[in-house]
């Protein structure tokens, strides 16, 4: 049998582990919680586990979300996604288990699994950037197309615990660190920010920019002249001005269109031929109608002449080369005809053939062609068109087909396992809505959740997630209060806990938080060393 120490060891290597490959890789991940929990069984404390039980509300309230998926196979019809369901939410009730039984987390054991995170998280970043810069050649057809190992959206969210993590560690160690740390800290906070924004997740982007505010409020609070709190306060005041102007400015440039000239059906191109006649839909880019001034004939002749693929073929992504085109042209206020056609520039060429079909999207790194290409989307919505390959439009859809599901199954939802199912008939019954390969679940957990178990289900989920923020007052402590924003923020858009990589992440940062180092509530703190005794 293993000393006590060495068990500890283990413990923090395979705690380290996982944070370090939560950005990297899911077997990583797996080997990890694995192993916490295969060394947690051999300890043999953990006997006297059961005895801590009593008065842990707020480790028994979260644990109660894994019970929540066992009460739901009382309801569910398709079994093998329900044990797929339950094997996936595991972390959900062995990791906590773990921490909670365990020693509390020192501060230089959180430290260490901090940092782990943070190596993990620059890593993931470093070979994210070598295929932006095209040292790993891989093609990138947009800006999710350099996260390699994850799930963007996931890579974002462990992003924002990086520089949470790397802010609460600064703070702690301010005075020892020696100046180079500091300046290499400053600097990777730095580089994980730009790199958010690099990754356009919106979801880490909206969630960055919260974190950053919070951030600032509470740097600007601690000044103590008045003279100076107020000049702070003016100067960040006037930042988010700008950057609100910027988005405004952007949602404007969309909806404010081209006078259309009565006489326009006299027009013609440059060699006498006529262009198309009047509008045949609403459609624009950056304010002009993709439909005005559209002469066939030339478009099509001297596009073949410039382009690798035809006119009238269809990109391997499935998009038509001849739409790409027109809506390229139109967003650069070009006329489609041979002119136009020739004012492209080689790369603009090469872009449209990869689907590009705005001059804002150039870059799939523009943060203006991201707000952009969001307005697009609602605009498309509201307007009845299929909104297919879009990524905020289809969650409209996803929640509209929720809603009905809801509504049919609202006491009790339809059971564990049964959401893909119930989706699929909703499609079936809707088959206009979206093609095949975007017909998918609800991208919101709380949604899915109330999907799921019905109203009192939901409801309980919510209460499990936020009581042991409030029993153990997390917003006291920084670090928790980031974390809880982020897994929060993340739920409104992404099912975090129906994937291996999101639901690791939540279970073990909530574990390594609220019930391995936290611990403030008495009860906690007298059952667990009780129990380790």
């Amino acid at each position: 049998m293993l000393s006590r120490s060495a068990h500890r060891l283990l413990f923090l290597f395979f705690s380290a582990l996982v944070a370090f490959a939560l950005p990297l890789n899911e077997v990583g991940v797996s080997v990890g919680l694995i192993g916490l929990v295969v060394n947690w069984a051999f300890e043999w404390r953990y006997r006297k586990f059961f005895h801590s039980f009593q008065g842990a509300r707020p480790l028994l309230f979260f644990l109660g979300i894994y019970c929540l998926v066992i009460v739901g196979l009382i309801f569910t019809a398709d079994f093998s996604w329900a044990l797929h369901d339950l094997r996936i939410k595991l972390p959900l009730l062995l990791v906590p288990i773990v921490f909670f039984s365990s020693d509390r987390l020192q501060e230089k054991e959180l430290h260490l699994i901090l940092l782990a995170l943070i190596a993990g998280v620059f890593v993931g970043s470093v070979a994210s950037m070598l295929v932006f810069w095209q040292v790993i050649p891989i093609e990138l057809t947009s800006s999710r197309s350099i996260s390699l190992f994850i799930s963007h959206i996931r890579f974002a969210l462990l992003i924002c615990m990086a520089v949470a993590a790397l802010v609460y560690l600064m703070r702690e160690r301010y005075r020892t660190l020696p100046t180079i740390l500091k300046v290499l800290g400053g600097l990777l906070v730095v580089w994980f920010v730009m790199f958010t924004f690099i990754l356009q997740s919106i979801t880490g982007m909206v969630i960055m920019v919260l974190l950053f505010t919070g951030f600032m409020v509470g740097r600007i609070r601690a000044i103590s002249n008045p003279m100076y709190r107020l000049w702070a306060y003016s100067f960040f005041g006037a930042v988010i001005l700008i950057g609100a102007s910027m988005i405004t400015k952007t949602i404007s440039s969309y909806y404010t269109v081209e006078i259309v000239d009565p006489a326009i059906d006299t027009y013609t191109t440059a060699n006498g031929r006529a262009y198309s006649k009047g509008l045949s839909s609403q459609e624009r880019e950056n304010g002009h109608y993709v439909d005005l001034f559209v002469c066939e004939e030339e478009l099509e002749r001297e596009w073949n002449r410039r382009g690798n693929l035809r006119y009238n073929e269809v990109g391997k992504d499935g998009f038509l080369v001849q739409y790409a085109l027109k809506r390229f042209l139109t967003s650069k206020g070009l006329q489609k005809d041979s002119i136009g056609v020739w004012s492209l520039s080689k790369d603009e060429v090469c872009a449209i053939e990869k689907g590009v079909a705005n001059v804002l999207d150039m870059s799939p790194f523009s943060i203006k062609g991201k707000i952009y290409r969001l307005v697009r989307e609602v605009d498309l919505y509201n307007r009845g068109v299929d909104v297919g390959g879009a990524s905020l439009a289809q969650r409209f859809v996803y929640w509209k087909l929720a809603a009905q599901i809801f509504s049919e199954n609202w006491l009790v939802g339809v059971g564990t396992g049964d959401v893909k199912e119930a989706y699929k008939q909703k499609y079936i019954e809707n088959p206009s809505l979206l093609e095949p390969k975007f017909q998918l679940r609800a991208h919101n957990q709380y949604i899915t959740m109330f999907v799921t178990y019905g109203i009192f289900g939901g409801v309980f989920f919510l209460i499990a997630l936020f009581y042991p923020i409030i029993a153990l007052r997390a917003w006291k402590e920084p670090l928790v209060l980031a974390f809880a924003i982020i897994l929060m923020l993340s739920m409104l858009n992404e099912d975090t806990l129906e994937t291996h990589i999101g639901v690791s992440f939540a279970a073990f940062f909530y574990s390594v938080l609220f019930f391995g180092w936290l611990r403030q509530s008495k009860s906690l703190s007298k059952n667990v060393t009780d129990a380790s005794r």
